[in-house]
């Protein structure tokens, strides 16, 4: 625990309002870029946009029938997205959910409040985790990976739940913190009168 401690308190020495919007424009640029560009590459070599790595507990049979729609060069498509785009749009995300909680919970006086700056480095350590069963997947199709298909529904799950979570965490407390900031400002103007 004093390690995390250690880390937490290190990120948010560097992280401030300032990085925040850093994050937030570039978060912004790679969404209305890079990624309909993935996405496109993606659906125009393997005829769509639906990947092992977003679906949400399906059976082995139904990964099966995904890898086998895609054709070989959908698969290859698959591969390499998740060697370049797939590498940075963990990052890219992963870099505003920190700014964000690193800037709203830093003021927060509860420890666990400020260690929610790290949450989100569990989300892109699962989406990296799920990238690598899904091209072990993909990559050795039609052979048979069972225990990559059995645990990449539960990987996928714990990332979209920490993910969400980060996302609500930055909601609230910004809301929290706005809603401080608007209290302050509204005792010091009556304290002025």
């Amino acid at each position: 625990m004093k390690h995390l401690n250690a880390f937490s308190e290190a990120i948010y020495r560097k992280f401030n309002l300032k990085v925040m919007m850093v994050a937030v424009v570039i978060f912004l640029l790679f969404s209305a870029t890079i990624f309909p560009l993935a996405m496109y590459a993606q659906e125009k070599a393997a005829g769509t946009t639906a990947m092992p790595d977003t679906l949400l507990f399906v059976s082995a049979d139904e990964y099966f029938d995904l890898a086998e729609s895609y054709g070989e060069a959908g698969r290859s498509a698959y591969i390499w997205l998740r060697f370049t785009f797939d590498l940075a749009w963990p990052a890219v995300y992963g870099f505003v959910l920190i700014a964000g909680l690193s800037c709203f919970a830093g003021a927060s006086k509860h420890g666990w409040v400020k260690r929610l700056n790290l949450l989100p480095i569990l989300g892109v350590l699962f989406d990296l985790a799920e990238n690598i069963l899904a091209v072990v997947y993909i990559a050795r199709f039609p052979a048979e990976t069972a225990w990559a298909v059995a645990l990449l529904p539960y990987i996928t799950a714990a990332k979209w739940a920490v993910l969400g979570l980060s996302l609500l965490a930055v909601l609230g407390l910004s809301v929290a913190r706005a809603v401080k900031a608007i209290e302050m400002k509204t005792q010091k103007g009556s304290i002025n009168k």
